[in-house]
């Protein structure tokens, strides 16, 4: 029974291994994916911190964020490309966007929302938002409300 149990084991371990690469290398590179995890994980609740704080900002460079992260910018791209798959100015967009659904959501008149959430004037608020989810800011507010209106 435990040479069945030895044998499921080692049909694991062959199937983690690259061609040719010993268990000490399996090793290495197991612990370098986690230590990467660790570190994208990381990097993610640390922005998140830093943007709750500065994304309300008009005048938000991607410089000044990474300053604020102790990063230079290019690293700073790095990571946020890594985690995200985006370029730092589409993660700032996405996430003020996001903010922007939450107030809209909560109450909020849409015709300050955008100011609110860090974007420069009405205009670029409405037409990012078009972008992104497909409609006006205004046609969203019509969605949810027949959305609640069926619900309730």
């Amino acid at each position: 029974m435990q040479s069945l149990e030895n044998a499921k084991r080692r049909i694991e371990l062959d199937s983690l291994l690259y061609n040719g690469e010993s268990f000490s290398e399996l090793k290495k590179r197991l612990s370098q994916q986690n230590n990467t995890e660790d570190l994208i994980s990381s990097f993610k609740e640390r922005l998140d911190e830093e943007m709750e704080m500065v994304y309300r900002d008009n005048n938000l460079k991607i410089k000044d964020i990474a300053l604020r992260l102790l990063m230079s910018e290019r690293n700073f791209f790095r990571y946020v490309n890594q985690a995200y798959s985006l370029r730092p100015s589409d993660f700032v967009r996405k996430y003020r966007l996001a903010k922007a659904i939450n107030l809209i959501v909560s109450g909020e008149p849409i015709g300050s929302v955008g100011i609110k959430v860090g974007f420069g004037s009405y205009s670029y608020f409405s037409r990012c938002f078009r972008e992104e989810y497909g409609c006006t800011a205004s046609q969203f507010v019509k969605k949810i409300r027949a959305a609640e209106e069926l619900t309730a």
